[in-house]
């Protein structure tokens, strides 16, 4: 569940489980041409179900991205990688958005994903694609859920209601008694308070990080929180 707009990350481990060195290229959904069409040739497949389209060719690239891979045991070694050289010789390239990664035997590799909502709120599910020279393509299911955050006060939400702060009978009755007590007309302290209820009426937590009035931190223009 993350917050429209925000980024939530999530770690997946690749390990070589072989003798020999394990040639991997990690494409997400959304740079793989035909995705659709593959996925439909992988029988007894583990699938997410989401309120909408779910898995869809037209995926936004943003919403699942490969942040980054490293080495499982040591994130400063750099991985080795494969596919230099690719334009030159078949004048095809990689997409950016793609990691391809050599493993040694019994080396393991990091991958961090990112997931990005946007509107609508709601379930997305996507699929990582790991090719490679071991078991021909292999898949992972990503899902996540896109939240929206709202805040009311009182029943209303923010920004729809203005609280007023009324000036009645009971605020003045200190005026009679600076009167009559023999030192002239000097103001007395009239404090009008108001309380109200902040309600997370959200899906997800919200932090308060501070109060102000007009720009002024916790007071300013007479009023005080």
């Amino acid at each position: 569940l993350t917050q429209l707009g925000n980024s939530s990350r999530q770690d997946l481990v690749v390990t070589n489980p072989s003798s020999r060195p394990l040639l991997i290229h990690l494409v997400p959904q959304s740079a793989y041409p035909n995705a659709q069409n593959v996925l439909s040739l992988l029988p007894n497949r583990i699938k997410f179900v989401a309120s909408d389209d779910g898995t869809t060719a037209k995926e936004d690239p943003s919403l699942f991205q490969i942040e980054s891979v490293t080495d499982a045991e040591d994130p400063f070694a750099p991985l080795e990688t494969f596919g230099d050289g690719f334009v030159e010789k078949f004048g095809v390239e990689i997409s950016p958005a793609t990691h391809p990664v050599l493993l040694q035997p019994g080396q393991s590799a990091r991958i961090t994903l990112l997931f990005t909502p946007t509107e609508p709120a709601g379930p997305r599910s996507s699929v990582l694609f790991v090719r490679n020279n071991l078991t021909g393509v292999d898949v992972v299911d990503l899902a996540g859920s896109g939240a929206t955050g709202d805040i009311k006060f009182g029943n209303r939400r923010a920004g729809s209601i203005i609280h007023a702060f009324e000036v009645t009978e009971k605020h003045l009755k200190d005026c009679d008694k600076t009167a009559s007590n023999g030192k002239g007309t000097g103001l007395p302290n009239l404090t009008v308070k108001r309380p109200f209820t902040a309600r997370n009426t959200g899906q997800v937590p919200l932090w308060v990080t501070g109060f102000d009035v007009d720009g002024k931190a916790c007071e300013g223009f007479g009023f005080k929180v």
